[in-house]
């Protein structure tokens, strides 16, 4: 049961991370955006 816990807070912590990965992607992503249609201006 211990060890079960463990790796479910394991995996959580991996989840979370490329949660966050994909989060600071993105918000580059729209940053980048934002600059391109200005440019297009």
């Amino acid at each position: 049961m211990a060890k079960n816990a463990a790796e479910n807070k394991k995996s959580n912590t991996q989840f979370y991370k490329v949660l966050d990965f994909r989060g600071i992607k993105f918000s580059i992503f729209s940053q980048g955006q934002i600059i391109s249609d200005l440019n297009c201006l």
